[in-house]
């Protein structure tokens, strides 16, 4: 006859397999955040600005010349984040070099606001190259678009902006046009924690 307790063999069995599920869930997670750790979470629910906020205008001023050689390449990325935002983004591109501060480059962003914009629905980010492989940038927002681009949404854009500088495979034009696209996509949307779908997949296997 069959001895008491031969289905110890099973719930052994079973105990492994969960044990083995919840490390690969683990790994998988901790993979998860470490990729995304380079890009601050989006915590706040932002409304995109309406029409009315924005008089277009152009995308961006190459000062350097020697940047932008596909005008479409770049604006693609920030058309899209002006159509998921509601705030236009403007690139001025200074000459390499010109300044490595960003407190000069921040006052020359606020001068050429009012310049540029006749609203207040822009984001205008001045960039500098100091020619050594590392770059500075000054911005300043309108007051309208303020409820779009606020710190943390800033931060974001600044996250993608290191990343994909640091990317040889883009060109000068893919590396904005990728920082404003994937940055609304980020700031439009609150960033799930990667707490939430450990906390489901144990409740699964429970």
């Amino acid at each position: 006859g069959r001895e008491p307790g031969g289905c110890s063999y099973g719930v052994l069995g079973f105990l492994v397999v969960t044990i083995m599920v919840l490390l690969m869930v683990f790994y998988l997670i901790s993979n998860l955040s470490s990729c995304s750790s380079e890009v601050s979470r989006s915590t706040v629910e932002r409304e995109k600005l309406p029409p009315s906020a924005v008089k277009e205008t152009a995308y961006y001023t190459d000062a350097d010349g020697t940047w932008i050689y596909s005008p479409s390449t770049l604006e693609s990325g920030m058309r899209a984040f002006y159509q998921n935002t509601g705030v236009q983004p403007y690139l001025y591109i200074l000459p390499n070099g010109a300044t490595t501060s960003t407190q000069d480059l921040s006052r020359q962003a606020e001068k050429l606001y009012d310049q540029l914009f006749t609203d207040e629905g822009h984001f205008l980010l001045v960039f500098c190259d100091d020619g050594y492989g590392s770059f500075h940038c000054g911005y300043t927002v309108g007051s309208q678009a303020k409820t779009v681009m606020d710190d943390e949404a800033v931060g974001i854009l600044a996250d993608y902006l290191d990343r994909y500088y640091s990317d040889y495979s883009l060109s000068e034009e893919e590396i904005f046009s990728k920082t404003f696209s994937s940055t609304a996509t980020r700031i439009m949307t609150v960033t799930q924690s990667p707490v939430v779908p450990v906390a489901i997949c144990i409740a699964v296997i429970v």
